[in-house]
């Protein structure tokens, strides 16, 4: 059981949660759905989400199973614990249901999951031969918000617009945010670095100090010494990137202070501030302190890379905790309960990072 949980990284799946209940927040605060029946549209997208994201951490272990048994052979295909094929049958299976659940609510949802699923297949077919990958990754993400918000309401009319076009929004910044740290994941430098040329990434033979691919060095120290540096000076740019998070807080800030806030009453106006204040400084604050030792520490990539996804679900929190301003009772009883969920989240995945590898 534990190696299913191992190859599925289990404990990254609350953020899909939290994703994909933006998304449905959006709906009923913006596009006002049309079924006043939530919860079926909510459960379609939250199993559909999950098993894309399933389906993807299954097909990045089949599809990189030789570089495993070099680099990583602890890792449940390459030693032995689960079978490729038992593997690529149980991610097909979750691929089917991840684009074929969404089909039975309509055909945004349903062309919004195909491409979620076209996505990861890309990427993980592609990943490990260039560094562009990443934006299918980001893609992948952020196409998460969109599809909680397509299975509640298939868009139709201005409301149900703008609220698609807000997902769309929000989605895109937690993709370049995704993107941003798992650039800085490639870079990583650990023991089995020495296994991959520096230059090209291309897997090295043991007995050879030449990349057959590029023809650079790859003894094993040139190949971590060159890692070490070029490592150095790009993950502070990319972890930089991250901070993309921060800047919807910034600015919902500077929009208040030109054109006043988009609230009524005084006790809707101090909870707008206290949420700009909370999610600006909390998530900012949380981000410098995972990437403040970037700089000078390699080994500090993986717990980067961890911290980078569970802030997600403070992300998550954030968006949701403006949401909680709307006129619409309905609209702030489901963002008080999407803020809950979206921290309890975060606990949940920091908790499970102590027991099972997210990455």
């Amino acid at each position: 059981m534990r190696a299913w949980l191992e190859i599925l990284r289990i404990s990254n799946l609350p953020t899909v949660w939290t994703n994909v209940l933006v998304g449905a927040v959006l709906s009923v605060a913006v596009a006002r759905p049309s079924n006043p029946e939530i919860v079926p549209g909510l459960v379609i997208a939250i199993v559909a989400g999950s098993c894309l994201y399933l389906a993807g951490m299954v097909f990045n272990d089949v599809f990189d199973v030789a570089i495993d048994r070099r680099e990583r052979p602890g890792r449940p295909i390459p030693s032995g614990r689960i079978s490729r094929n038992a593997a690529a049958a149980f991610g097909t299976v979750l691929l089917a249901i991840g684009i074929g659940l969404p089909w039975t609510h309509g055909v945004i949802a349903g062309g919004i999951a195909t491409g979620i699923g076209l996505m990861l297949l890309a990427y993980d077919a592609l990943h490990a031969r260039t560094a562009w990958s990443v934006l299918l990754m980001g893609g992948c993400r952020g196409g998460l918000y969109v599809l909680g918000m397509a299975c509640l309401n298939e868009p139709s009319g201005v409301a149900a617009d703008d609220g698609l076009l807000l997902a769309v929004i929000v989605g895109g910044v937690a993709a370049i945010h995704v993107a941003a740290f798992s650039m800085v994941a490639r870079d990583e430098v650990t023991e089995e670095s020495r296994w991959r040329c520096p230059r090209c990434g291309y897997p090295s033979d043991e007995d050879s100090d030449i990349c057959t691919e590029c023809g650079a060095a790859c003894d094993a120290e040139s190949i971590v010494a060159i890692a070490t540096e070029r490592l150095k000076k790009r993950r502070g740019w990319y972890g930089t990137g991250t901070m993309v998070l921060v800047t919807p807080f910034g600015f919902l800030a500077i929009l208040a202070a030109m054109v006043g806030m988009p609230t009524t009453g005084k006790r809707s106006e101090e909870w707008f501030l206290g949420a700009i204040l909370i999610s600006f400084v909390g998530i900012g604050a949380y981000l410098v302190n995972s990437t403040r030792h970037l700089a000078g520490h390699p080994n500090a990539v993986g717990r980067f890379v961890l911290r980078s996804i569970a802030v997600l679900t403070l992300f998550d929190a954030g968006i949701m905790a403006f949401l909680w301003t709307s006129p619409s009772a309905g609209a702030r009883y489901s963002a008080g309960l999407g803020v809950l969920a979206a921290l309890g989240c975060f606990f949940l995945v920091r908790w499970s990072h102590r027991r099972i590898a997210g990455t």
